[in-house]
């Protein structure tokens, strides 16, 4: 999986190049707002029943259980289109990007497109066949960039985002039908959706941080910054999700893992405290790799117009790494059926977020959405602590201490920490290694013990 990822990042990261230079940051900007909206309600509208399906405690009737959640999925679905479709006009005055009400209205639609598809991958992941998985998200990806880069090059602009994204959800959805037929045939019983509402509701209060973080945020720089400072702030998170491609396969590894363990609490907090460090083993090479040398290359590569994007990288890092500590947090107490501390650290995170994030924009432009971001983050960190009880970390100080150290470094975009890197290396390849290799030992166990 590791490896079809990497290639993954490799393919996306030239077609993201290869597109954001043809299109600009004014059209890239437009798309980012919108796909940020689109991907928030589509999680919305999913209410997390594909994580139930992966997820769930019993292997009994799993057929029935995602032909229940697709029901579910294709009626919220199709509520949250015509939402999106009505309330285009509005979010677009909302933003001031005249050419986002045309864009949501073209995108409402794959929301249905996406939904109909989810249930099938849920029952690969399920049964632990993350080898066609990631080799058909693979593809899908190369598709959506091809498709892209031919249409930027023919100077389509905004346009050929649209399109590349219908025909890469479209696809995703037809090849994961085909794979797991049965899957896609609606089915209603309220047994079981009961138990999948519950499991949703609770479970969707974690994506929430995640999702309305990013749609906040987008809206607010493009109200306040204009199309091309949401552009700038777009093009940052794709790079650090490109750049953070470890996060995935670590987190897939960590959920099939922590719903194998939810009867026994201690080797739960164990994996979860394993799965933390290896986390940011992971993830510090690569942002910090990103941080000191894109001020350099970043400009060279994708144009002069692009600048502003290598002086905002370094400060977003910081609670970038926060937020994807905290998505691992939360779903180990989401394993434990712990609803209510979710709730709790995601209120206090949106609220904060909410209340400091248009006046941190004004003040200080697209870098006062790290500020704003500083501020919230408090909320997951004070969380950790509350729930100490529930859910331990031991290794809690070397983690902030590392997490500290790699926010700082990151800070300084020269060459010169390249060497400490380097030196570094050796170091976290092998405690990476280890660390990986107990997480896969675990959900081998825990899978012996489910079939037994």
């Amino acid at each position: 999986m590791a490896t079809r990822l990497v290639f993954g990042i490799v393919i996306s990261g030239l077609g993201l190049l290869v597109v954001a230079r043809l299109i600009g940051p004014e059209a890239y900007g437009t798309y980012g707002t919108a796909f940020a909206i689109w991907f928030t309600l589509q999680n919305l509208t999913e209410l997390n029943l594909d994580v139930w399906l992966v997820r769930r405690g019993t292997s009994d009737d799993d057929m029935g259980a995602a032909r229940v959640a697709l029901t579910a999925i294709l009626g919220l679905s199709s509520l949250g289109a015509l939402a999106l479709y009505l309330a285009a006009p509005a979010i677009a005055d909302l933003a001031n990007i005249p050419d986002l009400e045309g864009t949501l209205r073209y995108l409402a639609p794959l929301l249905l497109i996406t939904g109909i598809g989810q249930p099938a991958l849920s029952l690969l992941e399920r049964r632990l066949d993350f080898k066609s998985v990631g080799l058909i998200e693979m593809l899908c990806q190369g598709l959506f960039y091809v498709v892209a880069v031919i249409l930027a090059t023919m100077s389509f602009g905004l346009t050929s985002l649209i399109v590349a994204l219908a025909v890469q959800q479209s696809a995703l959805t037809l090849i994961f039908v085909l794979k797991v037929p049965n899957a896609a045939m609606p089915l209603w019983d309220k047994k079981i959706a009961k138990e999948a509402f519950r499991f949703g509701f609770a479970a969707t209060l974690s994506s929430v941080v995640e999702n309305g973080r990013s749609l906040v945020l987008q809206v607010l720089v493009a109200r306040y910054g204009g199309a091309s400072a949401a552009g700038y702030y777009s093009l940052c998170i794709r790079l650090l999700e490109q750049a953070s491609f470890a996060k995935q396969v670590l987190y897939r590894l960590s959920t099939a893992v922590f719903g194998r363990l939810r009867d026994d609490t201690g080797r739960l907090a164990r994996s979860l405290d394993k799965a933390v460090v290896a986390q940011l083993l992971a993830l510090a090479p690569p942002l910090l790799l990103l941080a000191w040398v894109g001020p350099h290359l970043l400009p060279l590569l994708f144009g002069a117009e692009w600048t502003p994007v290598a002086e905002l990288l370094p400060v977003l890092i910081p609670t970038y790494l926060v937020l994807s500590l905290s998505r691992l947090h939360q779903s180990a107490l989401l394993a434990l059926d712990k609803t209510l501390p979710v709730f709790w650290m995601t209120l206090g995170y949106l609220v904060v977020l909410a209340i400091g994030a248009a006046p941190s924009i004004v003040s200080f432009g697209t870098y006062g959405v790290a500020v704003a971001e500083g501020f919230a983050s408090i909320a997951l960190a004070a969380g950790v602590v509350l729930f100490w009880r529930i859910l331990p970390l031991p290794s809690l100080l070397i983690t902030t201490l590392l997490l500290a150290a790699i926010s700082l470094a990151a800070q300084a975009s020269i060459f010169g920490p390249l060497i400490s890197l380097v030196v570094a290396l050796p170091f976290i390849s092998r405690r990476l290694r280890q660390v990986t290799g107990e997480l896969v030992s675990g959900l081998r166990t825990g899978t012996k013990r489910l079939e037994g």
